[in-house]
């Protein structure tokens, strides 16, 4: 070894040493968003005992953590449903959620069940850009943001929601309430926190908590809203992403985004680096996934009581056979007609006796299996309380609700039943009814859809159709009724 090899060692340490963080510190921000009720493990979802299990076993990694939820957190299975989300604050407050953002499905119940979960589940809601139209004043069930104190370091989280969410749960839920876009309203709070005016002082890092989507494809994250977000603001150090069903870990214009997939299914982790002096040096976003390895894992036995508890009260119900699928069909077929919305559409147009059907790609939540059909199951695939609405739509009403469809890349394809159509560059050319009567542009048909299209949800106008009749029933109730009395389906 020549006297130059230890110099360069030497120097090569002093330079590493100059540049990593002294004494570094790493706060943990776990999060987990858009768990829409799933408590029990199914084929691909691990339910709140296996979920939990793995929370609190990272808990155990990182002592300095903050748990936090991106919303859309209890609406979605008959245990969840049937109880207005009881289970769900359960596995909240065990698992010490420090804050959520405001989903778009939280509104499904109304604002009335607010307070309540926060009071139940121990956890903040976060929501600074939501206003009562009325006074223009901030909501009183979510505050714009909190400040937590981990190992001496502050971090200000700040809440955002979706402008979405007006046509994305049912709107009459909704109508006295204004949606700012996120980066009008962050900014503003973002300037407030980094003037040290609260009385925490100035904190070390300041993180967006949203339900605001996002998707990730080979490596590239993107998505409108989040992206204006991001261009818009100055201070935020990484964005908490929800609402679009993503697993999503990266940058986005050198801001860290993160989102953990959907229903429990993956657990991120938001890992903030710090130095001695308390300043940020590194953002790290990372997925867990869950759903893969969930074999694997061991419930938590304080979910396992809690899930029995419920079980127990619910597992009649649950297990009601209904009928039997002789098939199994899809609920999802990226921006056509799938199976189950077809079927769907059929079974509605012969309930109602309309001569169209048209359905948002969102109303189905799950493939319907081949087998027997359980009640639980019916709730699982339709989650929402939709009522079935008859209205008056002429044949131009009809084909901007298809082309709607054909052009959204967020909401999916219109699902329909009662009409064929042909398409040319995603606009529609001719359009015919099931006896072949071509469709006209300036004459009136009966359409039967759901009542939140009725109200402009997923983007479509229907709002100003003449409504002629409503279905006594829930949608779910009509399927349900028609399965028992076919008791094989399709």
């Amino acid at each position: 070894m020549t006297l130059r090899t230890p110099i360069r060692l030497l120097c090569f340490l002093l330079i590493s040493l100059s540049t990593a963080p002294i004494f570094a510190k790493t706060i943990h921000i776990l999060y987990f968003n858009d768990f829409h009720g799933q408590v029990t493990e199914d084929s691909q979802n691990p339910g709140m005992e296996k979920f939990a299990s793995v929370v609190k076993a990272q808990e155990k990694k990182y002592p300095n953590y903050i748990l936090v939820a991106g919303g859309d957190n209890y609406q979605g299975s008959i245990i969840s449903n049937l109880t207005y989300g009881e289970p769900v604050d359960a596995m909240m407050k065990y698992l010490n959620v420090s804050a959520s953002a405001v989903g778009n499905h939280d509104f499904d119940w109304t604002t009335k069940w607010f307070p309540i979960w926060q009071q139940q589940g121990h956890f903040t809601y976060l929501a600074a850009n939501i206003f009562t139209q009325k006074t223009h004043q901030p909501v009183n069930f979510a505050k714009p943001y909190i400040i937590v104190n981990k190992d001496g370091i502050n971090i200000a989280i700040i809440g955002l929601s979706t402008t979405e969410t007006p046509f994305t749960t049912i709107h009459t839920n909704v109508a006295n309430l204004e949606f700012q876009t996120a980066e009008k309203s962050a900014q503003g709070w973002i300037n407030y926190l980094n003037s040290g005016r609260d009385k925490a002082g100035k904190p070390d890092a300041i993180i967006a908590l949203t339900h605001i989507a996002s998707e990730q494809t080979n490596g590239a994250i993107k998505d409108k809203e989040i992206t204006s977000l991001i261009k818009n603001t100055k201070g935020f150090d990484a964005i908490l992403s929800a609402h679009s069903h993503q697993p999503v870990a990266g940058k986005l214009d050198n801001m860290p985004v993160l989102q953990a997939y959907c229903y429990g299914r993956d657990l991120g982790d938001l890992m903030l680096t710090f130095n001695s002096k308390n300043k940020l040096v590194k953002v790290t976003p990372t997925l867990t996934q869950i759903y893969n390895h969930k074999k694997n894992i061991k419930p938590d036995p304080q979910m396992t009581k809690v899930y029995n508890q419920y079980y127990k009260k619910f597992s009649n119900q649950m297990a009601v056979k209904i009928g039997e699928a002789t098939r199994t069909l899809q609920a999802e077929k990226k921006g056509e007609l799938s199976p189950l919305g077809h079927w769907v559409c059929q079974v509605l147009k012969e309930q109602t006796g309309a001569q169209v059907v048209l359905q948002n790609e969102g109303f189905f939540r799950h493939d319907l299996m081949k087998g027997p059909i359980t009640l639980g199951q019916l709730y699982q695939l339709f989650p929402f309380d939709n009522t079935a609405v008859v209205l008056s739509m002429t044949g131009q009403d009809i084909k901007q609700a298809i082309e709607h469809g054909l052009n959204s890349d967020i909401m999916g394809a219109t699902q329909y039943a009662g009409i064929t159509f042909k398409q040319k560059n995603k606009k529609v050319i001719s359009m015919m009814l099931d006896d072949g009567t071509l469709i006209k542009m300036d004459q009136s048909y009966t359409v039967a859809t759901n009542n939140f299209m009725q109200g402009n949800g997923d983007g479509y106008q229907f709002s100003t159709m003449k409504q002629i009749s409503t279905h006594p029933k829930i949608i779910r109730d009509i399927l349900k009724d028609y399965i028992k009395a076919k008791k094989r389906v399709p």
